[in-house]
């Protein structure tokens, strides 16, 4: 039998890491053999994980980093570039039940006053980020609470309801990075990432309707929401500054299609400046397996062909797709792995493999990892 080296090394490293050093039993049948033909070259499998995603960066980002040695990525993870903020310009309160702390005003609760922002902690935790030689991933669209006129909190503790006035949003987007600005220049945010949500068509991160999720409205309401959004970057960054896109769930069917988005930026007109499309420079979608080899609905290369072949036909040949996040949603037990970990050492491997078969694809992958 024959092993091209270099999977096979890949393999036994990313077993080493999930399970330690491999070995075999003293017991085992000297009948079962492995021959190696180390002429025979195979696909180099590379570091695809370029992000990691930190879910509440309060917590992560702040005062818990600006403990730890500046060069730890870069001596440990240096395929590491990005940091992804969830959720990092509202959709909830410290007091407000169900709530994290994410909306940036001095006093959140209080709907008297729209603009007594407060942008510290997120700016705190940007510097953290550059100052571990990393970029920062920072995803807006949960709405603060008290510009929604009926809040309501979903699966992922924020609120999943738009916006009363899209104005009012994007002055507070606007105030924000104009704020970044000030700080960090625009020519230090050119390298940045921006995100308009979280899995957009998914109602447990937005939706609109009258008392529950309405496919059409909900469409509308984000389209809305991006245009502002993009259009408050745009004027306080500069557009050819500006890297911005948006996630889709995609992997499973949403509230409505994902690749509607696509179609509204290249064609559709915008809900804020009124002209035609919007700018989108990525757009990426979540891929989970139900289990190891076990699809949740449709195959990665299925997910990203997609939206790849969509924006193609719109005319978007420079989109670039990708995954934002995605592993196993249960081991082969059926135990959940909310972690995002399992002490199964294939786990290493088969990742491997998948990332080995979609670089062959082509297929610009940005996976997220950690949550």
């Amino acid at each position: 039998m024959k092993i091209r080296i270099k999977a096979l090394l890949s393999c036994l490293i990313a077993a080493s890491v999930a399970v330690g050093a491999v070995s075999l039993p003293a017991s085992a049948d000297a009948a079962y053999q492995v021959t190696v033909d180390a002429s025979v070259q195979s696909d180099t499998l590379l570091d695809t994980f370029n992000t990691l995603n930190s879910w509440f960066y309060k917590s992560d980002w702040t005062s818990a980093a600006s403990g730890q040695p500046n060069g730890y990525f870069a001596d440990n993870y240096p395929f590491v570039q990005y940091v992804r903020l969830f959720a990092a310009t509202g959709g909830c309160y410290a007091g407000y039940a169900g709530c994290n702390d994410r909306d940036l005003f001095v006093d959140p609760a209080n709907a008297s006053t729209m603009t007594d922002y407060k942008f510290d902690d997120l700016k705190a935790a940007i510097q953290n980020v550059l100052n571990k030689g990393l970029k920062p991933y920072i995803v807006t669209g949960n709405v603060p609470l008290k510009y929604s006129t009926s809040p309501n909190i979903g699966g992922f503790n924020v609120n999943t309801r738009p916006p009363a006035d899209y104005t009012v949003y994007y002055n507070y987007i606007k105030a924000l990075a104009n704020s970044l600005v000030s700080q960090f220049g625009a020519q230090e945010m050119k390298s940045w990432r921006w995100g308009v949500l979280s899995e957009y068509e998914n109602p447990d991160w937005f939706w609109d309707g009258t008392g529950s999720p309405n496919a059409a409205a909900s469409r509308t309401a984000y389209f809305k929401l991006y245009d502002y959004t993009v259009a408050a970057l745009q004027d306080a960054v500069g557009a050819g500054n500006l890297i911005v896109g948006a996630h889709a769930m995609a992997v499973t069917p949403g509230l409505w299609d994902p690749r509607d988005l696509i179609d509204h930026c290249a064609t559709g007109t915008n809900y804020k400046t009124g002209a035609t499309g919007t700018q989108i420079n990525f757009i990426t979608a979540s891929y989970y397996d139900q289990s190891p080899g076990n699809y949740t609905a449709n195959s990665l290369p299925t997910v990203i062909a997609s939206l790849r072949d969509r924006a193609i036909t719109q005319g978007l040949t420079n989109l670039q797709v990708g995954v934002d996040e995605g592993w196993f949603l249960t081991d082969s037990g059926g135990k959940d792995l909310y972690s995002r970990s399992t002490g199964t050492g294939y786990q290493g491997a088969y990742l491997a493999k998948k990332n080995q078969r979609d670089r062959r694809q082509r297929h610009r992958l940005v996976f997220g990892v950690g949550a």
